[in-house]
């Protein structure tokens, strides 16, 4: 089951409406369910929405992500007489495939395996001759999972840098500016390798699905430059490895232009919240929430009548004071915890916060859900600290998971009996 502890959480049958309604989103955008209703082959065309492509010479399946293991499966599944061979890199492997081969990589902090499981993708390349096809599979987490950083940038540079960004308070889009810069993958770098056709399968965990962010754009072309790098670094007043600012001075820009790509989002925030909504029967405020996630939670209560069922998509943000790096958490209980200990609801009500990869942040713990009988005494100074978990703990209010095998970005519900 994707929710681990659903029987000691779901105690009352209103937050066992919002846990099923919330389980109703991440499996409308499971792989096995959202591939073939979007994919199919008809002898050697691969059709994709409304647009056919034809499988020349042989086929390789690449890819990273957080859902690249079960997209590979069904890919596998689909194409098994056709494709050659195969590597994808996901967190956290979940079944071996026959011709394809799964690596496991670092999220949210990158790891030596997953820089050496790059380095095979990157090798596969020499193998593909003009005349082949491949077919990336991508989904968020891919920036993370998907690094193989420019010569002269030490395993210790990068992890300095992947802190100084996460703890920036920036958002995935500039943070994924600066680590296009110093790739030799993403930016569209990725594509630069292969020469031959590349068509991507993309499950999108940004808001915009905006095709040069989701997993840094790895087949995409980049418009960011290094100037854009400058201006983030100094509006978050981020302290660089000097091996990177060294190489950022350089000036070497990421492809502006690709022609062997053709890039198709198949899931997506806004198909998981409708999903929501259609089996809730609520009403959907955003897909776009973004911002500090205790004072998007705030905000949003501004949204709010006094009966119903509303859902938010998107994706939060928590800024990390350098002297409060002690706390243990996500963005996803810090909404919560902040909801619990500023609202001003009356009555029945319940709500929930929950990443559709079943991770905020901490492996196994997908998010939090609190009603109106979860206690608040003596949990100011755990929001204060960014000590999320240990508060939400307490009070029994920890959505344990397991691994989804998909990432389309947040899910916020609030339920008004």
């Amino acid at each position: 089951m994707l929710i681990k502890n659903y029987q000691e959480i779901a105690t009352t049958k209103n937050k066992k409406f919002v846990l099923d309604t919330l389980l109703c989103g991440i499996k409308e955008v499971i792989p096995k369910n959202i591939i073939p209703r979007h994919v199919s082959l008809k002898e050697n065309r691969l059709n994709i929405f409304d647009k056919e492509h034809e499988l020349k010479g042989d086929v390789f399946v690449i890819g990273a992500g957080k859902a690249a293991n079960e997209m590979a499966s069904v890919i596998e599944d689909m194409l098994y007489p056709k494709i050659k061979t195969g590597k994808v890199i996901c967190n956290k492997k979940t079944q071996s495939l026959k011709k394809i081969e799964v690596m496991e990589g670092g999220h949210p902090r990158p790891t030596k395996e997953g820089i050496l499981a790059a380095e095979n993708i990157l090798q596969l390349s020499k193998r593909v001759k003009k005349e082949d096809t491949v077919i990336c599979l991508i989904s968020g987490g891919g920036s993370s999972l998907f690094t193989n950083p420019i010569d002269g940038i030490s395993f210790r540079d990068l992890i300095k840098l992947t802190d100084e960004l996460l703890y920036s308070g920036a958002s995935i889009h500039e943070i994924n500016v600066i680590r296009k810069h110093v790739s030799k993958v993403k930016g569209g770098q990725l594509a630069k390798h292969f020469n031959c056709e590349i068509i991507s399968l993309i499950i999108s965990d940004v808001f915009d699905n905006d095709l040069s962010v989701i997993a840094s754009g790895i087949t995409y072309p980049d418009n960011s430059t290094i100037a854009d790098c400058y201006n983030i670094i100094q509006k978050y007043n981020m302290e660089m490895p000097q091996n990177i600012l060294d190489y950022l001075k350089k000036g070497i820009e990421t492809p502006k232009e690709l022609s062997n790509v053709s890039n198709y989002i198949i899931g997506n925030n806004k198909m998981a919240i409708d999903s929501m909504a259609k089996y809730s029967n609520g009403t959907i405020v955003t897909e776009k929430m973004q911002g500090e996630a205790r004072q998007i939670a705030l905000k949003n209560q501004k949204f709010l009548s006094k009966k119903g069922t509303f859902l938010f998509g998107g994706e939060t943000t928590v800024t990390i004071e350098r002297d409060k790096l002690q706390g243990k958490g996500g963005r996803n209980q810090e909404y919560i915890l902040a909801t619990l200990l500023k609202n001003n609801f009356k009555g029945e009500w319940v709500v929930a916060a929950m990443g559709s990869d079943g991770a905020d942040y901490m492996e196994g713990v997908g998010g939090a859900i609190i009603d109106n009988h979860s206690k608040k005494d003596n949990l100011q100074s755990h929001l204060t600290n960014h000590d999320s978990y240990t508060a939400l703990k307490k009070i029994n209010s920890i959505i344990e998971t397991n691994n989804t095998g998909t990432n389309v970005g947040d899910f916020v519900m609030y339920h008004f009996p």
